[in-house]
Formats: structure tokens, C-alpha cells, sequence
């Protein structure tokens, strides 16, 4: 929904952007991805809702207004300021941060044109960021790549050339590309994997009942049959927006969001690669300062993943090796 659909007073819109303009300006969220504040008012607005009722109704702010319709309008103004600050960062971290030269040297149906490819990636995250589950989870995406959280990682299992370099290298047939290439292979995933957070319709049988419902991944999670009928739905999707690019790789981007535990056999190196670092980022905070003395934050948190690695659904002899590079990294 946009400000257009609504039967607001431009007045009303102009208060209510200053508003949520002024939430932006917080301190504590200087460093924050777009997403993660967008997240954040969110919350701010439910948790303080019986304080915010009084002020927004009041006659400074929208005295003729039903707190329903305050709600309504608060949270439009704020998803389409979060786009407009969001999709002017992305496209220059993905310009600055991802190299698309790698897509020349993949197995392919046809000629890759790398700069009609790189348009298109963007006019499709354009598309479905619009949608705020997947445009929430996208802090992730901005923390890895503008602290080039993947980059050195891939370099150092390079130099390694154990467990890792083999599942990605040899297991995957990426043997061809080097550890540059490899990063934006990784990198150019995790920009897509978000893909399963969008809503996709898909018909299901309720009590006996043919019904089509708007699912995303985690809707079908506990249910394999529907989750396998959204997959090769989703799967279809991406191998329709870009023909261009080989199955594979758009298939990795995608199962990096599935149980490594229940599908290992199923799963590429790159697919539980990038879940692993997906699921380091979402309590990666590289803006805090580690004391002196204490654990290295890498370190501390593979530290703990490799005890818990069936609760995450990640692949152990992975979160050993990361643990190790770590610890020789001090990260």
C-alpha cells in the first residue's frame, strides 16, 4: 500500500514524515542498517503505544483521526522513507562491494552480459524489498558486505585449502574461480537468498479443501510436502528473472536458507556456507568496541555454534574450520 491509496490530507503525510524523520536522527542508530531501524520504530511504535496514542491523537498531530488510521499511516510514511534511503545504499554497496565478472566464467546456456545482469539484479531487489519481511531481513546483507565480512573469510580458506576450500572448490565445480571470484560468487548469493521471505502463491488442502494461500518459506517450514511445492515454485521464479545465470547458483542462494541437518546430501558448499555467515550476521555488530582482554567476537560466537550446530541446522566440520580461522585471524 502506498501514500497514494490512502485518504490522508497532505498535511497529515507532512506532519507524520517530519515525525518519523526525527526518529531517524536517534544516536543509537548511527551505525544500524536501514532495516534493522526500520525494525526498531516498529517496535518503538507497539511498545509505547498507550503514550503514542495521546500524542498523536492530540490536536497537535491528528485529533480527527481513529488510532487505527494513525497506525496505518505511520507505518506507510515509514516503509516508503526506509525505501527511500535504502535503495539508494544498496545499489552503491553492490556496485562498490560486488563484481559480477565471475558469471563470465560459470557453465552458461548463453553470452552473459554483465552490465544488463547487474540492472536486472537490482530492478529485482527493487521489486521485492518492497515486501518488509524481506526488506527486514536485509540488515544482514548490508553488515557482510559493507565490513567485507565474506571477502575475508573466503581468503583465508583459500590459504588454507581444507574442508571448506573443497566443499566450495571441487564439491561445487567452482574450481575455475579464485578466491576474488569465489567472494562475489558468495556475495552475489547472499544478495538474492532473501528471496524466500517473499510471499508466493500456493495451493494447499485445508480439511479437505483445495484453498491457494500467499506463503513464504517459514510459513511451510514445519510442513515438507507445501515447503517443497513453494521451492520449486520460488525456484522457478528466479530461474524465469534470470536465464541467464546457471541453475545452480540461483538454486545455492536459495537452499542456503534450508535445515543443513535434514538435507546435507540435498545442500551445495556454497548454500551452507553462506548459511553459516547469514546466520553469524544477524548478531554481527562490527561498530562495537571489544575490550581489552575479552574473547574476540568471531571467535566467541563459533565457539558456541559448533556445540549448537543441530539447533542451527548448520554444517559442523564448516563451523570447525571457521572457528579455526578465527582464532588465527583474532576476529
Amino acid at each position: 500500500m502506498s501514500l497514494d491509496d490512502l485518504q490522508y490530507q497532505e498535511n497529515d503525510v507532512g506532519k507524520m514524515k517530519g515525525f518519523i524523520a526525527r526518529l531517524f536522527l536517534n544516536p543509537n542508530f548511527q551505525n544500524l542498517p536501514l532495516p534493522e531501524v526500520e525494525g526498531l520504530l516498529i517496535n518503538f511504535l507497539k511498545q509505547n503505544e498507550q503514550q503514542l496514542i495521546a500524542t498523536l491523537t492530540s490536536d497537535e498531530f491528528y485529533p480527527g483521526l481513529q488510532w487505527r488510521d494513525v497506525q496505518i499511516l505511520f507505518f506507510t510514511v515509514l516503509k516508503e522513507i526506509t525505501l527511500e534511503k535504502m535503495m539508494p545504499q544498496m545499489k552503491k554497496l553492490i556496485s562498490e562491494k560486488i563484481e559480477l565478472s565471475f558469471l563470465t566464467r560459470l557453465d552458461k546456456k548463453s553470452p552473459v552480459n554483465i552490465s544488463s545482469i547487474s540492472g536486472k539484479i537490482l530492478a529485482f531487489l527493487e521489486k521485492i524489498v518492497a515486501n518488509r519481511e524481506v526488506r527486514i531481513n536485509f540488515d544482514v546483507t548490508f553488515k557482510l558486505l559493507e565490513n567485507d565480512y565474506i571477502d575475508k573469510y573466503v581468503e583465508s580458506l583459500f590459504k588454507r585449502r581444507e574442508y571448506l576450500f573443497n566443499e566450495l572448490t571441487r564439491v561445487d565445480s567452482l574450481h575455475h574461480l579464485d578466491a576474488i571470484a569465489l567472494a562475489n560468487y558468495v556475495k552475489t548469493a547472499l544478495v538474492l537468498r532473501n528471496v524466500v521471505y517473499m510471499k508466493l502463491p500456493v495451493s494447499q488442502n485445508v480439511k479437505g479443501v483445495g484453498t491457494v494461500s500467499n506463503l513464504n518459506l517459514f510459513d511451510v517450514w514445519d510442513r515438507p510436502a507445501l515447503k517443497q511445492t513453494f521451492l520449486d515454485k520460488l525456484h522457478g521464479v528466479l530461474f524465469d528473472e534470470f536465464p541467464e545465470i546457471p541453475e545452480e547458483f540461483l538454486k545455492a542462494a536459495i537452499d542456503s536458507n534450508r535445515d543443513c541437518n535434514e538435507e546435507t546430501s540435498m545442500l551445495s558448499g556454497c548454500s551452507r556456507f553462506l548459511a553459516i555467515i547469514s546466520k553469524r550476521g544477524k548478531d554481527y555488530k562490527p561498530w562495537i568496541k571489544v575490550d581489552r582482554g575479552a574473547e574476540q567476537p568471531d571467535k566467541s560466537w563459533f565457539t558456541i555454534a559448533r556445540k549448537n550446530y543441530l539447533h542451527h541446522g548448520l554444517d559442523k566440520k564448516m563451523l570447525e574450520e571457521f572457528f579455526k580461522i578465527s582464532a588465527d585471524g583474532n576476529w
